[in-house]
């Protein structure tokens, strides 16, 4: 059930992603044409990958990372928030196998999807490490890029991050779904996220022996009606992340749409991060 509830929502969030941005209750688009947003592209092991950049460089670099499906686009409102950019630099990506330029180059690995954004990391200019942001997948993506570069990272804000391995169930007809007709009329983005998400369980079970290596400031935010990513995985976080003292936060009546539907909580955790950092 869980499933198929994921899939009708990830087809709703991949046509919105994949033409105007994905932007619930907020109807600030992004015109690049007619915007100083720089949109940009960068190469690393043969493959290009786009990212949407704002603010001053000298500033603490925050890197935006979006779940399955979506692009650097999910995140346009914050690339437009007054108050982060004042102390940031703002960088939202598309992770690989999205955007317009690797568009359906899927990859499976997490290792090697936070070994992909790690480029990014050279933007930053100031004196502060990297904070980064990851909603839903781009949440075990940002934990894993902590874990293999922990002298870049300062801080993690994860939410509804799919974490936990035992929380990852891949029946039967799941796998079928990969083959069924209905792929066949899906967005491109979502056929991506399904190919994604069915290794999951044994890409988060390969990550547990690192969790140890994480020993900066780490807040997560779920949603305790949250039907697509349990909220038992800030419990999973608590237990695993025995080097640093996650905040967590239980948002109640909130759903998997944290990142639309409770920004000036998320704005308020990045903003406390750099606070810890700086003092």
């Amino acid at each position: 059930m869980r499933y198929l509830k994921y899939l009708i929502i990830t087809i709703i969030c991949g046509v919105c992603t994949s033409n105007t941005g994905f932007s619930l209750g907020n109807s600030n688009k992004i015109d690049v044409r007619n915007s100083d947003f720089e949109l940009q592209t960068y190469t690393h092991k043969g493959r290009t990958l786009q990212y949407m950049q704002k603010g001053d460089l000298d500033k603490p670099l925050v890197l935006l990372v979006h779940g399955a499906p979506g692009s650097w686009k999910v995140f346009e409102s914050y690339l437009q928030d007054k108050q982060l950019l004042k102390r940031f630099t703002l960088i939202s990506v598309s992770r690989p196998g999205y955007g317009e330029f690797d568009s359906g180059n899927y990859e499976q690995s997490i290792k090697q999807q936070a070994n992909f954004l790690s480029p990014l990391l050279e933007k930053n200019h100031s004196n502060h490490r990297t904070i980064l942001v990851g909603h839903s997948y781009g949440g075990p993506v940002v934990s894993r890029m902590a874990m293999d570069y922990p002298d870049k990272i300062g801080g993690l804000v994860l939410i509804a991050p799919a974490l936990d391995p035992s929380s990852e169930k891949m029946e039967w007809y799941q796998r079928a779904a990969g083959f069924s007709p209905l792929m066949l009329i899906t967005p491109k983005s979502i056929r991506i996220a399904h190919r994604e998400i069915r290794p999951l369980k044994e890409e988060l079970n390969k990550m547990l022996p690192y969790w140890s290596k994480i020993r900066i400031p780490v807040t997560l935010i779920h949603g305790d009606k949250d039907q697509l990513v349990p909220v038992s995985n800030a419990e999973f976080a608590r237990k695993v992340l025995v080097n640093t003292n996650p905040r967590i936060l239980k948002l109640s009546h909130e759903s998997h749409a944290i990142p639309w539907t409770r920004p000036k909580i998320i704005r308020a955790a990045i903003l406390d991060i750099l606070n810890q950092l700086e003092n």
